[in-house]
């Protein structure tokens, strides 16, 4: 299911609710993002500088030059 299908359908359902109801659905939401994990701070993550092979990281730059340079042109 694309981005936009997903959009459409939320709408779709939102719609349909209640002004209280889309105020908790709002609050629900918010609670799922808070969830998420907030990644880690640069002091943590300082520690990882340097230790990536020379190698590994031109196999990770082709892989994201092969697969992410592309526009999809129908894509949207």
């Amino acid at each position: 299911m694309t981005h936009a299908e997903i959009q459409h359908q939320l709408y779709e359902e939102i719609d349909k609710l209640s002004s209280a109801e889309q105020i908790r659905l709002i609050a629900a939401a918010r609670e799922i993002r808070r969830e998420l994990p907030k990644g880690m701070p640069w002091e943590e993550m300082k520690r990882f500088v340097g230790t990536l092979p020379d190698e590994d990281a031109a196999e990770i730059i082709a892989a994201i030059e092969e697969g992410c340079e592309n526009i999809d042109y129908d894509g949207w």
